[in-house]
């Protein structure tokens, strides 16, 4: 077993959920909770296609007399959002860096509020598409900065649960949108579309008026020389006992050097650092984790979930399918995001990935039948709803988890960014090809998801690590001893890593062990009270 004499995963706090602070929560749901509009959207759109009122605006008459969207607007509507999205992962990095976490959330409000007005104002498909260009522009800004954000400021052994809040929130989104379809589904008002379009707006305002009273990430604020303030913010951040303000100043000090270590290895952190040494491995970790989690389906079932139940003659049902697939969705999204800290990254992506798997065989196999029996029909759209249960709960949670937590201390933000883009790329791909690939294949186009998923099974037995209770900082030290995937929960740590990850474990009695790696033996050197600065 490699050994670094130090600190081993399987350690982990068992009462790590009591690191949770109330203020710590609250700074981590403000920047997440601006992925609603994501699961308002997606879902959104999605039921759009089939809501009446909508399809009278934006769809064209079609040979029986009925208002539909051609195959190709389809296809074009569903994935030029993603342009936004792009631009989004291409900002954000530069946009934190220069301004911080804070600032590119009110520029995230203003872009969202435009969006949302643009879709309710016009009755030009072309229109309503570039309004949902910039809303997905916001997104493409909130699933960057959210994750790495909460990853940045959440103790070690609490990282899933806090960067889960994205993926919940997102379900909310979901559900929301999915009851107010159902409630409206037999509305003859020509204007009821506006209220799913216009309850798109509740997210940015939720996020103006929460973020002026969160802190900046201490590493982003040790990285721009603010020690102090960086201090101050984990005192907020943290569980305060009678040591913790010398233990969080000690931390920032560890942070410190673990940037400067980083830098150190990775030159100046350019974005060419990403395609060097470890770093290589690091990045497409991220990349192919986020490809997989579009290609194995989920954005199939996301965009078209509604047109499919149709093609299998449930069209009548759809909403009410799609709302229990949310509730689901929902009310399993915390538990599982308590598991990913508790269980593991690596059971939960593997087990998870292999039951939806077979779902997608159980599509394949009953869905194409031409006549099939109401058992026959209720098990493939109960595979379905399983299907994106489990899907959601390996793949989709995984890489949100995965993502903002492989990087180095200097390139997360440029890792996360890249993958993030290359989701996108993925993304559109899905939703451009899919009305082409359900009109062709019908319920067989789950036999083009099946044989992604078994390569992406591979990919997450034999390259996907195991990050639980780790430190951010560790990481970087278990990468560089270039570990196999399956070493990394039995790796004991040493260093500047191991020693965060005990501070942030335990603020009692710890201090001294970071001293001794950080070779600073005179008290004198770290501040006994740090005075809160403007974070």
């Amino acid at each position: 077993m490699p050994n670094g004499g130090g600190r081993s995963a399987l350690s982990t706090d068992k009462s790590a959920f009591k690191q949770a602070t109330p203020f710590l929560i609250f700074c981590v749901f403000t920047m997440s909770i601006g992925e609603l509009l994501f699961g308002l959207d997606a879902s959104a759109f999605a039921q759009f296609q089939v809501l009446p009122s909508w399809l009278k605006v934006f769809g064209e008459r079609n040979a029986k007399g009925a208002y539909a969207l051609s195959t190709d607007r389809k296809s074009l509507m569903t994935s030029v959002q993603w342009v936004g999205k792009l631009a989004g992962t291409i900002v954000v990095e530069p946009m934190v860096h220069r301004i911080g976490y804070k600032k590119t959330m009110y520029v995230m409000c203003a872009i969202q509020f435009l969006g949302c007005i643009l879709e309710m104002a016009t009755s030009s498909w072309i229109v309503f598409s570039c309004g949902r260009v910039f809303q997905y522009l916001c997104i493409g800004i909130i699933e960057n900065a959210g994750p790495t954000y909460a990853s940045e400021t959440s103790p070690a052994a609490l990282r899933a649960a806090c960067v889960s809040f994205l993926f919940i929130v997102q379900g909310l989104g979901g559900v929301i949108t999915s009851g107010i379809f159902q409630g409206i589904s037999t509305s003859t008002n020509p204007n009821i579309w506006l209220v799913p379009a216009g309850v798109q707006l509740i997210p940015g305002v939720i996020v103006l008026l929460s973020t002026p009273f969160i802190v900046e990430s201490p590493r982003l604020l040790v990285a721009w020389g603010r020690k102090d303030a960086a201090a101050a913010a984990l005192n907020k951040l943290r569980v305060r006992t009678s040591t913790s303000e010398q233990a969080n100043a000690i931390e920032v000090e560890a942070i410190e050097q673990a940037i400067l270590e980083a830098k150190r290895l990775s030159s100046q952190g350019g974005w060419i650092e990403l395609f060097r040494g470890t770093n290589l491995r690091r990045t497409m970790i991220a990349i192919w984790i986020f490809i997989f989690q579009q290609w194995t389906g989920q954005q199939f079932v996301t965009s078209y979930g509604p047109t499919f139940y149709t093609s299998v003659g449930r069209g009548s049902q759809a909403f009410i399918y799609t709302l229990i697939g949310g509730i689901l969705h929902l009310v399993l999204g915390l538990p599982f995001a308590w598991a990913y800290d508790k269980v593991g990254r690596r059971p939960l992506l593997i087990g998870g990935t292999v039951i939806a798997t077979v779902f997608l065989v159980i599509i394949g196999i009953l869905g194409p039948k031409t006549n099939p029996s109401t058992a026959e029909l209720n098990t493939v759209v109960a595979s379905l709803m399983l299907f994106r249960f489990f899907e959601s709960f390996s793949l989709s949670q995984a890489c949100w988890i995965i993502g903002p937590e492989i990087g180095s201390s200097i390139l997360r933000k440029k890792t996360m960014a890249i993958a993030t883009f290359v989701d996108v790329i993925a993304a559109f791909g899905v939703t451009y090809s899919s009305p082409y690939m359900l009109a062709a294949l019908g319920s067989r186009v789950a036999f083009v998801f099946t044989g992604i998923s078994v390569f992406a099974l591979i990919f997450s037995i034999f390259f996907v690590p195991e990050t639980k209770g780790r430190s951010l900082e560790e990481l970087d030290e278990m990468f560089e001893a270039k570990l196999w995937a399956w070493q990394f929960s039995r790796y004991e740590t040493k260093g500047v890593g191991h020693a965060i990850a005990e501070l942030e474990a335990d603020k009692a009695g710890k201090e001294n062990l970071v001293l001794d790696v950080l070779g600073v033996h005179d008290d004198k050197n770290v501040p006994e009270h740090v005075e809160d600065s403007k974070v």
